[in-house]
């Protein structure tokens, strides 16, 4: 067993031979009931949205299934979002109560050898168990009850738990439990492992004085960080989670703890009914951990000699079982004679859908919309704007619900609009970038000249370059042309990333499903094309797949990459400015090479990518390619790009401009001060 988390000292006298009692032979300790249901969606409208499967194994959650969601676009099983795992004879069940410590002494709560320590309250109550600590003379001394409550039309079930004093004595508790385990990872792999673990806090009294409104912004850790650092493949079978150092100097309290994959989550937080308590706060819980399933491996401790234990990955290419738990250690509490302990705890297992934890009363005001998170991570998580994406799903849902009824489309809308949008930015830049291009084609000549007679003398080189410059009416700040389609990249960022996180997507077809009207059940010729936005278009499936270096798992011949591979040939082709210099050949060899590349490695890239996001590029391209070209045709209409005419013709200066000239006459004085401090040394 891993190690216990640490707990105060215990406040009453040890007990000789505590133990759980043993149901060997009951038949309400086997083959456990389950609570819930898998009706399908519009059969039944007051079904729960899941349905819990009991492992007498801490009377934990064997499966765990949601109602509503299924595996594949052809509905044939419901998504499994908590399974029970076994390796090596040591199991790692989810919600499964581990142990209760009593008075110091830990009584295990798993199952015994002689047999199971758990049993079915009664017949007619599925959900409902109790477990019986007996001392060394079969005298009873405590009992814990677990009940699973789930409700209709929701994705939260209540976790009751209550902790009750059979002895004539005061005892000292501590319950142990695991939380929410892994949730399968995504087949295909393209974005690579999005699983997650999350916690959810309360600010201190100073920043939060109501103790009501709990925020996420500082713990959003990626699985493979959560495993923790390894040495030569060993890790830590027990990691501290919660307490840490952020929380502990800044103060925060633990509201909830929760894991992720790219749609779905399962997390622990407060129940209640009728008035959210305050603190909101999972109060009586002290330690988080994190609990890792693997082989096991002994070695000694080099530096102090002791016997030590780690654990290696089971098989770390399967994202389906789950390797790690989180484990919750409620604080120390004295119980007297008779009196009990309520340790309850609510569970959201459902989408990361924001609508749908909102419906949920105790979901939302946990604020585990938090869980909510369109991030990718990595280099791009910097500049993935909270705001930004929530903006974006804000208006996709929009346009689906009021506009389209179609995902497609709504996605197409919603490109245009931000193509729209940016459009006075995009077209300032484009515009800007394509004069000082022909700027420095016109004054080739010129520079060549110079460079020809000033060559040896670099100083004077400058000086008549910036002359040149200066009489030709170019700015070296034209360059900047390009700055605002940097400024405006974190959009497209945001929008990448929404589109690739947002569950309403998943298993959605693509133009109100229309192939597979005309082509129905699903044959692997064209069957499956565009059944789900969130998986490869998967024009033609094969029976398996196939791994494939930069790509990953193949399982179909997909056309979308490669129309988009064509029409990003031909954005490039108006994207691209007229090159400043007259190139070599070597370097136009060089620039071809380059533009050939991105349009092949691009779809490769994009190959095993959910179809919204193909479809995403593909309007995005298309659309930027008829606006170049009417930027162009606009300019060249209005002489916005004729060299002479932009030297003589006074403009209105618009805002752009105006920051241009306010950041030429901040170099101007910048040089005239350098200029008159190097003649004061003089």
């Amino acid at each position: 067993q891993p190690a216990d988390p640490a707990a105060p000292a215990p406040a009453a006298a040890p007990m000789a031979g505590l133990h759980a009692k043993v149901f060997a032979g009951d038949p309400l300790a086997a083959n456990f009931a389950p609570v819930g249901s898998l009706d399908a969606p519009g059969k039944n409208p007051s079904a729960p949205h899941l349905r819990i499967d009991f492992d007498d194994f801490g009377a934990g959650v064997r499966e765990l299934r949601l109602a509503n969601h299924y595996e594949s676009v052809k509905n044939d099983a419901n998504v499994l979002v908590q399974t029970a795992v076994e390796h090596n004879g040591v199991r790692l069940v989810p919600f499964a109560a581990q142990w209760l410590s009593v008075n110091g002494q830990k009584v295990f709560l798993t199952r015994d050898a002689a047999g199971p320590v758990w049993r079915q309250i009664a017949t007619d109550k599925p959900g409902q168990f109790e477990a019986i600590i007996l001392d060394g003379a079969e005298t009873p001394i405590a009992r814990v009850e677990r009940a699973y409550v789930i409700r209709p039309n929701s994705h939260v079930v209540q976790l009751a738990q209550r902790v009750f004093n059979l002895s004539p004595a005061p005892i000292t508790i501590s319950l142990v439990t695991y939380g929410p385990a892994d949730l399968p990872q995504e087949r295909g792999g393209y974005g690579g492992d999005k699983r997650k673990v999350r916690f959810g806090y309360l600010r201190n009294a100073g920043q939060d004085p109501s103790r009501k409104h709990p925020i996420a912004n500082e713990f959003i850790t990626p699985h493979a960080t959560a495993l923790g650092g390894s040495e030569n493949g060993l890790y830590e079978p027990v990691l501290p989670q919660w307490p840490n150092e952020v929380s502990n100097e800044n103060g925060f309290e633990l509201t909830w703890a929760g894991m992720t994959n790219r749609y779905f989550s399962v997390a622990a937080t407060p129940w209640f009914e009728g008035d959210a308590p305050v603190p909101m706060s999972l109060a009586k819980y002290a330690l988080v951990d994190r609990v890792m399933i693997g082989n096991a491996v002994s070695f000694q401790d080099p530096a102090g000699g002791a016997a030590r234990t780690k654990v290696t990955r089971v098989n770390a290419s399967d994202m389906t079982t789950p390797e790690m738990a989180l484990r919750l250690a409620s604080a120390s509490e004295t119980l007297a004679p008779g009196a009990s302990t309520d340790l309850g705890l609510a569970i959201y297992a459902g989408p990361l859908s924001k609508p749908q934890i909102k419906r949920e009363p105790v979901a939302d005001a946990a604020n585990l919309e938090s869980l909510v998170v369109f991030n990718f991570g990595g280099m791009c998580g910097p500049c993935t704007f909270p705001f930004i994406t929530s903006t974006l799903h804000s208006l996709l849902l929009f346009f689906h619900d009021y506009l389209t009824r179609d995902w497609a489309l709504a996605i197409a809308l919603l490109v245009v609009c931000v193509r729209t949008i940016l459009h006075p930015l995009t077209r300032w830049s484009q515009i800007k970038m394509q004069r000082f291009a022909k700027q420095m084609q016109a004054m080739g000549p010129k520079q060549k000249v110079i460079q020809e007679r000033y060559g040896a003398d670099r100083q004077k080189l400058q000086q008549e370059m910036a002359k040149l410059w200066r009489e030709e009416g170019v700015s070296p700040l034209g360059m900047v042309g390009c700055l605002p389609m940097f400024l405006v990249t974190p959009v497209w960022i945001a929008l990448y990333a929404m589109l690739y996180f947002s569950v309403e997507l998943r298993h959605e077809p693509a133009f109100y499903g229309v192939v597979q009207k005309v082509i129905p059940n699903f044959p692997n010729f064209m069957g499956w094309f565009l059944s789900d936005l969130s998986e490869p278009d998967r024009f033609f499936r094969f029976g398996s797949s196939v791994n494939i270096p930069m790509i990953g798992e193949v399982d179909s011949i997909n056309i979308l990459p490669f129309i988009l591979g064509a029409v990003f040939f031909v954005h490039q082709k108006y994207l691209t400015p007229p090159s400043a210099t007259q190139l070599t050949p070597e370097q136009e060899m060089q620039q071809k090479m380059i533009k050939w590349m991105s349009v092949i490695m691009f779809p490769v890239f994009m190959y095993g990518a959910p179809a919204g996001l193909s479809i995403y590029f593909i309007v995005n391209s298309t659309l930027a390619i008829f606006e170049n070209k009417w930027i162009k045709a606009h300019a060249e209409k209005h002489g916005l790009l004729d060299v002479e005419k932009s030297k003589s013709a006074k403009k209105k200066e618009g805002f752009f401009a105006k920051l241009q000239r306010a950041a030429e006459e901040r170099a101007r004085m910048v040089e005239q001060a350098r200029k008159q401090s190097q003649q004061k040394k003089r």
